[in-house]
C-alpha cells in the first residue's frame, strides 16, 4: 500500500509541476488569467479501490441501489 499510494502522490506533483511549467513560459506567462488543471483517477487493485483528486474535482462512486455517493472534496475556494 505504501508504494502504491507513494506512486499516485508522485503521479499528482509531475501533473501539477507540468502545470505550473506551462504557465511560466509564453502564451500563458504574459495571461492574468492563468490556466489550471484538475485531475481525478482511481485505480483498483484486487479489492481495493485508490482514490486522488486534485482541484476542482470529485470523486464519486456509482451504485445501481443508492446511486452517486461522492468520495472526496474538490479543492475549490
Amino acid at each position: 500500500n505504501a508504494l502504491v499510494l507513494k506512486t499516485l502522490r508522485e503521479v499528482a506533483e509531475v501533473v501539477n509541476a507540468e502545470v505550473v511549467k506551462m504557465n511560466e513560459n509564453p502564451p500563458f506567462a504574459s495571461l492574468k488569467n492563468k490556466p489550471g488543471a484538475t485531475l481525478c483517477f482511481a485505480l483498483r487493485i484486487g479489492s481495493r479501490l485508490f482514490v486522488v483528486n486534485v482541484g476542482d474535482s470529485r470523486a464519486y462512486k456509482w451504485n445501481e441501489k443508492s446511486g452517486l455517493t461522492r468520495l472526496s472534496k474538490d479543492h475549490s475556494y
